[in-house]
């Protein structure tokens, strides 16, 4: 699947088989195989398997799906008269269950962003997911870079996925990062809080003193002006009078 996106080979059969092939195998793959490759091969391509997603939702949140449970219970039931097996089972089940590599707990922050950005690009809502997501990329927020940072938010704004806490968090990690930002993350940052309505000072304050010393620089001028100008356009209802001058003084100077 991966190969394919990459090669920008889009077959709605292949791309069936594979997702469904995949969907049943995932207790295999480890988190930077199924966000990293899997996920994003099917978002990239736009191939429209929510089957698949839902699985990988279910194997993130360790959540079994009823199939499992009623096979699972029926089981039990045979078993009922067998002490020792039953209990073998169980002691199986429970080392199955730790040794889940799809569990959120065990993903990194590029894993976490790369779900998110997943799911967002295809339209994919799901709850339980992005609360688990929130949970966990909140625990790791100093090991996100600024294009995880930056997809993360855009996927929860783009969903219209509203956590707080997750924001504050971000919020908090992105002026300490600032200069590490491309042109492109950083203007997808301040677009995702501004629908986010996380009117954020040190995140806007971090962004905005950034862009001038790339301006004032001759830094990617250009680009940084068209930034400022798009800052602004995305703040004028949030009553932001800096943003909104800025953006209207460059908008109608800068040379694009």
């Amino acid at each position: 699947a991966w190969s394919l996106a990459k090669l920008d080979l889009v077959d709605a059969r292949v791309s069936h088989v594979l997702a469904t092939s995949a969907a049943r195998q995932l207790e295999l793959m480890e988190p930077r195989f199924l966000c990293g490759q899997l996920a994003w091969a099917f978002a990239a391509t736009g191939c429209d398997e929510p089957e698949l997603f839902q699985a990988i939702a279910d194997a993130a949140t360790n959540k079994k799906s009823n199939n499992n449970n009623s096979n699972k219970s029926n089981n039990n039931d045979i078993n009922n008269n067998n002490t020792i097996n039953s209990s073998k089972k169980s002691n199986n089940n429970d080392i199955n269950n730790n040794s889940n590599n799809n569990d959120i707990n065990n993903y990194l922050a590029s894993d976490l962003s790369n779900l998110a950005w997943a799911f967002a690009a295809l339209g994919y809502q799901s709850p339980e997911l992005f609360r688990a997501l929130a949970t966990r990329s909140q625990s790791v927020m100093h090991d996100f870079n600024p294009q995880d940072l930056s997809n993360l938010v855009w996927a929860y704004s783009t969903l219209g996925v509203h956590d707080s806490a997750l924001f504050h968090s971000v919020g908090l990690e992105v002026p300490r990062k600032i200069r590490e930002f491309g042109m492109q993350e950083l203007s997808n940052l301040a677009w995702a809080f501004s629908v986010a309505g996380c009117a954020s000072p040190a995140v806007f304050g971090a962004i905005e003193q950034e862009l001038r010393e790339r301006i004032r620089g001759d830094l990617e001028s250009a680009l940084a002006r068209k930034a400022l100008a798009k800052i602004g356009r995305a703040q004028e209802g949030a009553g932001r009078p800096v943003f909104q001058a800025l953006g209207a003084a460059l908008e109608a100077t800068a040379p694009w």
